[in-house]
């Protein structure tokens, strides 16, 4: 018998409507059917007395005899044997991935489960029911302003009835990342932890610098991809003569860097990828920059359509693998769908109403294409997988090996740039990043980077990756020689607008040397922080200026009784007043036959 906090977990998965429509009458036939069989574990008792009685059942009277046939395996495979078989198909399909609509469902199953009911409203929208037993799934209506087929229906196995039946079914050998003992060759292979750790330095200072240019909503503008690419020396995944592939790893990396600043700077630059992971990717809609081909993101709501965690769930496989064996694409689309991750980075409804490619029409009229939820996998989902792939790849994490893509029709010869992925595997910097090793050490010895203060000035000795060290020092101080640095009160200033910006931008380079300040360098600061309040600007009186030429104002000015009481003092042709007497001090000039404004 479910225990009754597992029988409250399982009502939530049903509204009392549904379970009227579908379960129930299901659970009532296969009783009636088994009058004569006493299974362990149900209350025959209380499952009577609900039958039996003539009022209206309450969810919870319904919920308790439908869920009595999940109570043990014995009774669950009884139970199943007396449903439909296109029913009991479709509890198959759908316990091992997180969903389909009825379209898809019903090309699965090559079985209908819906029925025409005609056509509805002013513009003869068709309209259809969903046949009452597949109520047995959780189902959501879904409206697109772009399908005339109104409403289509989602069905799924909600989280908590999946927790019941899964313990019922052996796990599918994709369950779980099967490593591929020999891979196919392929056209392609790419490995950038060699490269990552000298990209990197270059990559930041060039976005720093402001020199990377995003849309509104984070995403890398595809006409500064191009100079990113060659100014920064990035590697790319394909060759540069391949149009529409040729910038991939320059736009992921550039996307996964939105949001960086000054503060996240280390001088290390494997933990700056560990802060571009916590700080920047778990904290983003990645799939903005992944699926940059597809138009429509700006019309994308973050808070209603946008899907959260689906980068956190991703990461969480990754780090299931092990360093150096291959695994395939195919494994890792078939996992999230087997184990129903929430790796949809937008809702079904949000894409099919915002995102789209461009076509041609039979026309020749040029048109948009929105992503149905029947093309939804095709165009997002599966390129959203294999795209995370591809950033991966791109930190240096995985290795991948892929083939190439026709990438001259959009919908026709390809879905996603990322359509060449098989294979891919754990580097050990990957292995370093999620937390699977606990020190990490590259081909060839990690550069040490090191930073030391003068004792007697407020000069920089620095060692290691120059490429590193000027980023992270530009916004203190100057460079002076190969490796010298000076820092200087206007430099140190010349973005501080008051005390607490001084003292923050005091820390963050503390934080940046990770090294104690000289008693030369702590006098000195103290000294910038004192001198912040020193001088102040007074808001209490104004100045008027009065014409250099103009000697008999000066005269009036100077011999006017009334204006002697309301100008506080005269310096050359400028006067103060205080700006109590600022409107005295006007209407006596008016008097005078001046306009003061």
């Amino acid at each position: 018998m479910l225990s009754a906090k597992i029988q409250v977990a399982l009502e939530t998965a049903y509204t009392k409507s549904n379970l009227e429509t579908g379960l129930y009458k299901l659970v009532k036939a296969f009783y009636a059917a088994n009058s004569n069989t006493h299974f362990d574990g149900i209350d025959y008792v209380r499952i009577t007395e609900i039958f039996n009685t003539k009022k209206a059942k309450n969810r919870a009277e319904l919920a308790l005899v439908c869920f009595s046939v999940f109570s043990n395996e014995i009774v669950y495979k009884a139970f199943l044997a007396s449903l439909p078989a296109s029913l009991v198909k479709a509890i198959e399909k759908l316990l091992w991935n997180d969903g389909m609509d009825d379209k898809q469902l019903t090309a699965f199953l090559k079985h209908p489960i819906t029925e025409s009911t005609g056509s509805t409203g002013y513009y003869s929208y068709s309209s259809k029911e969903l046949l009452p037993a597949f109520y047995f799934f959780t189902v959501k209506e879904l409206y697109n302003f772009h399908n005339n087929d109104r409403p289509s229906f989602f069905l799924f196995l909600h989280p908590e009835v999946k927790k019941v039946l899964v313990n019922y079914y052996p796990k599918p050998r994709h369950y779980y990342l099967v490593p591929i003992e020999k891979p196919l060759e392929t056209v392609y292979r790419f490995n950038a932890e060699p490269l990552i750790l000298d990209e990197l330095p270059r990559l930041i200072s060039y976005y720093l610098q402001g020199n990377i240019k995003y849309t509104a909503n984070g995403r890398p503008m595809e006409s500064t991809l191009g100079k990113l690419q060659k100014s920064c020396a990035i590697a790319e995944f394909y060759p540069s003569d391949i149009d529409g592939l040729n910038k991939i790893r320059s736009c992921l990396l550039a996307g996964v860097l939105y949001g960086f600043s000054q503060k996240n700077l280390d001088l290390d630059s494997v933990d700056i990828i560990k802060t571009l992971f916590n700080k920047q990717y778990f904290k983003s809609y990645s799939s903005k920059y992944i699926l940059n081909h597809l138009k429509g993101w700006g019309f994308v709501s973050d808070e209603y359509e946008m899907q959260e965690l689906t980068e956190q769930t991703l990461y969480e496989v990754f780090k299931e693998m092990t360093v150096g064996s291959w695994i395939s694409d195919t494994n890792l689309i078939e996992l999230t769908e087997c184990r129903s991750l929430p790796v949809k980075p937008i809702s079904e409804t949000g894409a099919g109403n915002r995102l789209y490619i461009d076509i041609v029409s039979e026309r020749g009229y040029s048109d948009k294409a929105y992503i149905g939820s029947d093309t939804y996998p095709d165009f997002i989902l599966n390129p959203y997988i294999q795209g995370t792939v591809f950033l991966y790849a791109s930190l240096g994490l995985l290795e991948i090996a892929y083939t190439g893509v026709d990438a001259s029709v959009l919908g026709g010869t390809y879905f996603s740039p990322y359509d060449g992925l098989m294979y891919f595997r754990l580097t050990k910097l990957g292995a370093y990043i999620f937390g699977k090793t606990p020190t990490y050490e590259a081909e060839g010895g990690r550069p040490k980077n090191e930073i030391l203060l003068s004792e007697d000035s407020m000069m920089i000795i620095a060692n290691g990756n120059m490429d590193v060290i000027e980023v992270m020092l530009n916004n203190y101080s100057e460079k002076v020689g190969s490796n010298r640095f000076r820092i200087t009160s206007k430099l140190f200033l010349k973005d501080c607008k008051n005390k607490k910006d001084i003292e923050n931008k005091i820390a963050l380079l503390k934080k940046t040397v990770n090294t104690t300040f000289p008693a030369y360098w702590n006098q000195f600061f103290d000294d910038l922080i004192a001198n912040a309040t020193a001088v102040k600007a007074n808001k209490l009186v104004q100045v008027f200026t009065l014409p250099a030429t103009s000697k008999e104002l000066h005269r009036l000015v100077a011999q006017d009784s009334v204006l002697k009481q309301v100008v506080q003092k005269a310096e050359g042709f400028n006067l103060l007043v205080t700006n109590e007497n600022a409107a005295k001090f006007k209407n006596r000039m008016k008097e005078l036959g001046y306009l003061v404004e």
